[in-house]
């Protein structure tokens, strides 16, 4: 789902709480006349929803406040209050029987079409995109796997679009390195080294790294791509790795070079 920004200023966003908390206390105030089920419900499903309510800062919230897993565990009370209510309002044993297969029978059909959606990690993206586009981290999930498959006209686009969109320094910067990545599948070292160099500048990760050492032993300048390689350390990235490969592969090292990578294999 679309990330909104929080703003309370805005006072179509008060409408939630306010709203809850208007049927919280007439839930309250009505136990004396119709029990104290409904209270009992509120109560419940706000606390089966407290820990995705924004009290706590959550991974997922990085990229939606909203995710449909956050329901999961308010869920059973829902549905036990949902059922309470048709039983007290259709007190024919057949008319529940009979809304309830028809409930079922909705259910089943909804969770068959939706399946279709997570057939493969393209038809996910793809969906994702169609109902959020602005989501630069589906965009770049589906670059990269289009990148995957050699479709380098499909993937340019959707990496772009991660690397404008993206709200946060660590999703840019791993666009730009894709992108980065796509020109030196290109042959364009110049434009590569650019690009990673920008992912750097806005980001520095292992990933960013490796990705402009590569960039600059394509391009011949070895000394400060060994820079780049000196902070690798014992453990260096998948991209540094490359990198220390090729470097090797220039320097006519070719065991090294098949050291390096032995790890791909």
């Amino acid at each position: 789902y679309p990330r909104w920004e929080i703003d309370a200023r805005v006072i179509w966003q008060w409408l939630f709480p306010v709203a809850w908390l208007g049927g919280f206390v007439a839930a309250w105030r009505s136990r004396q006349t119709i029990g104290r089920a409904p209270v009992a419900g509120v109560a419940m499903d706000a606390c089966g929803l407290f820990p995705a309510l924004g009290f706590f800062d959550v991974y997922p919230f990085k990229y939606s406040f909203v995710a449909d897993h956050f329901q999961y565990h308010a869920m059973p009370v829902l549905v036990a209050a949902t059922v309470a209510v048709v039983v007290l309002v259709t007190p024919s044993r057949r008319l529940q029987r009979l809304l309830g297969g028809g409930a079922i029978a909705l259910l089943v059909t909804a969770s068959f079409l939706r399946c279709g959606v997570f057939f493969d990690l393209e038809t996910l993206y793809r969906d994702t995109l169609a109902k959020n586009p602005a989501s630069s981290a589906a965009a770049h999930n589906l670059g990269m796997l289009y990148l995957s498959q050699g479709r380098q006209q499909e993937a340019e686009p959707l990496l772009r679009h991660g690397a404008t969109a993206a709200p946060f320094p660590d999703e840019q910067s791993r666009s730009l390195a894709s992108l980065a990545l796509l020109a030196l599948r290109r042959g364009l070292a110049d434009a590569a080294v650019e690009l990673a160099t920008e992912a750097e500048r806005v980001d520095s990760t292992r990933r960013s790294r490796g990705t402009l050492a590569r960039a600059l032993v394509r391009r011949g300048r070895r000394e400060e791509a060994r820079k780049l390689m000196a902070t690798a350390g014992d453990d260096p990235s998948q991209e540094m790795r490359l990198a220390m490969a090729e470097a090797a592969l220039q320097d006519k090292d070719l065991k090294a070079s098949q050291r390096l990578l032995a790890v791909f294999i």
